[in-house]
């Protein structure tokens, strides 16, 4: 449930919260980018069964796929040690550096990618609906239509996740920094 996502992380260290988008998150849509593409290429390969908004769903899935792996990666090796850092130096009392405003520019542009991402999960929603109501479907296609499905959730979930909680809580952190940080 999004929402009870959301509550659960509003007190909990920012820390705790990049580390679990990183462990569970990020593992699971890796996880299922390479199941899901498998069963679309199999499913694509056999003429006798190819519906034609089912290669259209293909190269959807393949362009979120693009969209999405860097997108993980600018969070794990950018974004997520930038709040860490921020976070360790406050909580530790330390004198903090001046921001450069990296962290800002970093969330900008990942908001800007989630709002992509959505874009091509409701494109992927809308072909994979249309399949659905064909109703000339084989079972495995069924099974990787529940698939998408469910990843689409996963994603609005976390994505919801990071743009209601993380990022304005690291936001708010870095301008709190700011604000204490030495004048030079």
């Amino acid at each position: 449930n999004v929402v009870k996502h959301a509550e659960s992380w509003h007190d909990r260290p920012l820390v705790d919260l990049v580390r679990y988008l990183g462990a569970q998150h990020h593992r699971f849509v890796r996880e299922e980018l390479a199941t899901i593409a498998l069963r679309l290429a199999d499913l694509c390969a056999a003429p006798a069964t190819v519906n034609p908004d089912l290669p259209s769903l293909r190269a959807a899935f393949a362009r979120l796929s693009d969209m999405l792996l860097p997108h993980l990666h600018r969070e794990e090796e950018s974004v997520f040690p930038l709040v860490e850092a921020l976070e360790k130096t406050w909580d530790s009392n330390e004198p903090v550096p001046a921001p450069d405003g990296g962290l800002t520019a970093s969330i900008r542009q990942l908001a800007v990618e989630h709002g992509a991402i959505a874009a091509e999960l409701r494109t992927m929603r809308e072909l994979r609906l249309s399949l659905v109501v064909s109703n000339e479907l084989p079972a495995p296609c069924s099974a990787t239509l529940d698939a998408l499905a469910t990843l689409e959730a996963h994603l609005h979930e976390y994505m919801f996740l990071e743009n209601c909680v993380l990022f304005p809580r690291a936001l708010a952190l870095e301008n709190q920094t700011a604000a204490t940080a030495p004048k030079g």
